[in-house]
């Protein structure tokens, strides 16, 4: 739904997209990511130990959006009732 939570791509990034990679059987890869694309490449590429990807190729992040989803999702690690 829109507009989108900040933490959105943490979630894309963590969850989704390693249940995608394993649904399309994908073995090694590079991912390609543009804009949230990129983003979500990047938490994944961070923050899930994935042996298939082997590179990223990142057009134009929206790096901004992920440190303030970052920044809520460290909040709630810590207190889950902070937002």
């Amino acid at each position: 739904t829109l507009p989108r939570p900040l933490t959105y791509m943490h979630e894309e990034g963590i969850g989704v997209l390693p249940a995608v990679l394993d649904a399309a059987g994908v073995g090694e890869c590079i991912l390609v990511g543009h804009s949230d694309g990129a983003s979500i490449a990047i938490v994944h590429a961070g923050g899930v130990s994935d042996a298939r990807v082997r590179g990223l190729v990142l057009m134009a992040p929206a790096v901004s959006g992920l440190v303030r989803g970052a920044r809520r999702t460290a909040r709630r690690a810590a207190s889950p009732s902070a937002d």
